[in-house]
């Protein structure tokens, strides 16, 4: 099962602790499983089923020292070069914007109660049995085909809450047209069926509602799950 939550981070020092946090805590592989980690970052789908899939087919995780140890976290980005210089590189971009267009980016910067960026928790049921690695390249899938590739993000898996989750800070400045992203009332759920595409094609169980012969214990099963994952936030 997977359940997808959004918050919205407003304000350069908050944007700066969220980044920070994502990344730190990020789950470490050994270096000795980098095969593994390789063959694991596959495409999730045919690449000719899909109409947006990224050029490389693998990505190269960041080496840390944990313990003492050289080991691998799974941390990526997009449209920037580093994950711990993703908040002064998304500032650039809203800086960017107001040169170019005028617009009200460097405002928002200067208002703590502007949106600078969209935080997405992605979390995974252990029953779904996807590794790590897996369920990191469903959540750049995922981001990539909400945003149109447009929108410069950071994304961290981490395991640290018994069950596997994504975190996924993306830009509210599109890069390339150097709009903001326009979070509407449709938008949650368009994630939700994207995020249940990806998971669904690597093999996650998705919770269907028509395949519940009681609507009642469909909606306790959910309400149990939901329960569940506010009461150990991520």
């Amino acid at each position: 099962m997977v359940v997808t939550k959004v918050l919205q981070i407003k304000g350069v020092a908050s944007l700066g602790r969220s980044t920070k946090y994502i990344e730190d805590e990020a789950k470490t592989v050994e270096l000795t499983d980098i095969k593994s980690l390789t063959n694991a970052l596959r495409y999730i789908e045919n690449p000719s089923k899909t109409s947006l899939l990224e050029k490389d087919k693998q990505l190269e995780f960041p080496a840390v020292v944990k313990d003492g140890r050289v080991v691998k976290q799974l941390v990526s980005t997009y449209g920037i070069t580093d994950a711990s210089t993703a908040t002064e590189e998304f500032l650039l971009t809203k800086k960017n914007a107001a040169q170019r267009r005028g617009t009200k980016e460097l405002s928002d910067i200067q208002n703590p109660n502007r949106v600078l960026a969209h935080h997405i928790i992605q979390s995974f049921s252990p029953e779904d049995d996807l590794s790590p690695q897996e369920i990191h390249e469903i959540g750049r899938k995922t981001i990539l085909e909400l945003t149109g590739g447009q929108h410069e993000f950071v994304i961290a898996t981490h395991m640290d809450k018994g069950h596997i989750h994504n975190h996924i800070i993306f830009n509210s400045t599109n890069s390339v047209t150097l709009n903001k992203f326009r979070w509407q009332k449709g938008t949650k759920k368009s994630l939700e069926n994207i995020s249940d595409k990806y998971a669904d094609l690597a093999g996650a169980k998705i919770l269907k509602e028509q395949l519940w012969t009681n609507r009642k214990s469909y909606h306790a099963y959910r309400k149990k799950i939901l329960f569940v994952m506010r009461s150990n936030p991520v």
